[in-house]
């Protein structure tokens, strides 16, 4: 059996907080976004933060939007590279001032 927010935990709190202000999430944008991480079903996020499963898809919309991506997965990966990105530069090891993000050159 899986274990509760396995996805989630992929970040540091620290880390989380990093992300979700560069690709300028809300709080409850934020919490789909982890709730995704583990892989939950709209209705079971929507059952946990007590809004409707139709409100969660509209979310979901949303954010595929607002990260330039049309899935799940693409969301995911939308994160990581955003993480992967922040991370990068916080060491100085981001190549030549390349910005690998989607939506960089905007």
């Amino acid at each position: 059996m899986r274990q509760a927010a396995e996805g989630r935990s992929l970040f540091s709190p620290a880390e989380w907080r990093s992300v979700g202000q560069e690709l300028r999430l809300s709080d409850r944008e934020f919490q789909i976004v982890q709730a995704i991480f583990d892989d939950e079903s709209e209705s079971s996020i929507a059952r946990k933060l007590g809004i409707s499963a139709h409100t969660v898809h509209t979310y979901l919309e949303r954010l595929y939007r607002k990260c330039m991506v049309n899935s799940r997965v693409g969301l995911v990966v939308r994160v990581f590279g955003e993480y992967l990105f922040l991370r990068d530069s916080a060491s100085g090891d981001a190549p030549n001032g390349s910005d690998p993000r989607p939506d960089a050159g905007s």
